[in-house]
C-alpha cells in the first residue's frame, strides 16, 4: 500500500530541507534563460512605450520573444522536474552518498533533446485540449501527464510513449496524483 499524499509530502520535505541549497541552485541555473528573455521583453516594452521602437517592430519582437519565453519555460520546467527526480531517486537509493549536482546535470544534458521534444509536445497538446474543452482538458491533462518529466528522465522514453506511461502511472494512484497537482496549483496561489 502506498503512503498517500501526506507520506509523500513528509518524505519530500525531508529531502528538500536537507538539500535546499542545491535544489535552489539547480532551479536558478535552469531559470537563467527565462530571466534573460523576461528582461528582453521588458526592454522591448520600454523601447516601444518611449517610441524609440515603432509599434510594428515592437509588436513583432514582443511576439517572438514571448513565444521563445513560453518554450523556454516549458523546457526549463521539464529539465528542473527531471533533474530533481534523478537527484531524489539517487538520494533514496543511496541515502548516505552526498548529492552531486554535476552528475545530475550531466544526466540532464544527455537527455535534453528528449525533454525538449516531449515538453513542446505536451505543452501544445495541453493548450489544444484547454481551448477545445474550455479549460477542463488542461486540468485533466495536468493530472494525467504530471509524471512526463520524471518518465523521460528515469525510463528513457520520449514523446507519446512518455505521455502514455505517465497516464498509466497516474491512474495507479489517481487520488494521490490529483492531490499532488492540486497542491502544486494552490501553493503558488497563496
Amino acid at each position: 500500500r502506498s503512503e498517500g499524499i501526506f507520506g509523500l509530502l513528509r518524505r519530500a520535505g525531508m529531502i528538500y530541507t536537507e538539500h535546499i541549497a542545491k535544489f535552489l541552485m539547480l532551479s536558478a541555473f535552469f531559470h537563467l534563460p527565462m530571466i534573460v528573455l523576461t528582461a528582453l521583453l521588458l526592454t522591448i516594452s520600454i523601447l516601444r512605450v518611449t517610441e524609440q521602437l515603432n509599434d510594428t517592430a515592437g509588436g513583432v519582437l514582443l511576439t517572438v520573444v514571448g513565444l521563445l519565453l513560453g518554450l523556454a519555460t516549458a523546457f526549463g520546467a521539464y529539465l528542473i522536474i527531471g533533474t530533481i527526480t534523478w537527484i531524489v531517486s539517487q538520494s533514496l537509493a543511496v541515502p548516505l552518498r552526498p548529492i552531486k549536482l554535476r552528475s545530475a546535470l550531466r544526466e540532464a544534458r544527455s537527455k535534453w533533446k528528449r525533454f525538449l521534444g516531449t515538453g513542446i509536445l505536451t505543452t501544445l497538446l495541453q493548450l489544444a485540449f484547454a481551448i477545445v474543452t474550455c479549460g477542463v482538458g488542461f486540468l485533466v491533462t495536468s493530472v494525467l501527464w504530471t509524471l512526463v518529466g520524471p518518465v523521460v528522465m528515469m525510463e528513457n522514453v520520449k514523446g507519446w510513449q512518455a505521455i502514455k506511461r505517465s497516464t498509466l502511472l497516474v491512474r495507479r494512484s489517481l487520488v494521490t496524483s490529483i492531490a499532488a497537482v492540486f497542491i502544486m496549483f494552490i501553493i503558488p496561489a497563496t
